[in-house]
């Protein structure tokens, strides 16, 4: 991999980083619904959300189209939330910023897991505080202590 210039990194880090408070009632979706988002998913979110609370921004175009967060936004809706911690970004086109879109949906599908290891951090995490809960995780520690995947 080739290092990067200098103007390159300028402009790689152009959104280092406001975050703004934006009304949920305005938001509205980028480009064509590509990413479907269950209930289920939903739900998750939701629970992640009372658990942890917002812990990440939303990212928003200068319209308030959604580039990247559209389940916080639902879950966050259903739990009644009036605005959400956003990132704007005003300075791509329309078609740079569905691509990003598409882009920050679609690089997640390429990682995998370490079972092991997730095994092994799991495990520490239940040592550490046994009644924790993971609701989007599919694993649970059973009665005999076990780790259940």
């Amino acid at each position: 991999m080739q290092p990067i210039n200098q103007q390159r990194r300028r402009a790689i880090l152009r959104h280092l980083i406001k975050f703004q408070q934006v009304a949920l009632a305005g938001l509205k979706q980028l480009g064509h619904e590509t990413h479907q988002h269950p209930p289920r998913q939903i739900q998750k979110a939701v629970a992640s959300l009372k658990a942890y609370g917002l812990v990440l921004p939303i990212l928003v175009d200068a319209q308030n189209r959604v580039i990247d967060g559209w389940a916080l936004v639902l879950a966050a809706q259903q739990l009644g939330l009036t605005k959400i911690p956003a990132v704007r970004i005003s300075d791509l086109s329309d078609a740079q910023l569905r691509a990003l879109r598409l882009a920050l949906n679609k690089i997640p599908e390429y990682a995998t897991w370490n079972e092991q290891k997730l095994k092994l951090e799991l495990s520490e995490i239940f040592e550490s505080e046994p009644n924790i809960a993971f609701e989007d995780c599919a694993c649970r520690k059973s009665k005999a202590g076990i780790l259940v995947m």
